[in-house]
């Protein structure tokens, strides 16, 4: 797609639509986010998917673009203690990946998702 003599995919427009409004990268400059972008990996997984395992080292941020995912966190008797419904612009499980701590909870997916993983 062309705008104004500049060459834009759809995924450009749906990446920065998307992280615009999140609030982890919403605060970011249009150069830092083209840096993003550039480290950026489009992924799809299906319905079901184990997108973040309980007890794994979180690296990389994972940014919704479509779908949603449930995030399961677990009681001490390792019984679901509550679960959080993540949708576009949600980054999953927010808390581990900053601080760069294994994950207190697993992340699957509700339907088919797109996500960046950064």
């Amino acid at each position: 797609m062309s705008i104004r003599g500049s060459y834009v995919t759809l995924e450009d427009i749906r990446f920065n639509e998307v992280f615009a409004h999140s609030p982890l990268f919403g605060m970011l400059s249009q150069q830092e986010l083209t840096e993003i972008r550039a480290r950026s990996k489009l992924r799809e997984q299906k319905k079901g998917a184990v997108l973040i395992r309980s007890g794994s080292r979180v690296k990389s941020a994972i940014v919704l673009v479509s779908g949603s995912a449930k995030e399961t966190f677990k009681d001490e008797e390792n019984r679901e203690g509550f679960h959080l419904i993540r949708s576009v612009g949600c980054v999953l499980n927010p808390y581990d990946f900053i601080y760069k701590e294994d994950s207190k909870c697993e992340a699957k997916a509700r339907n088919a998702v797109k996500f960046y993983e950064i």
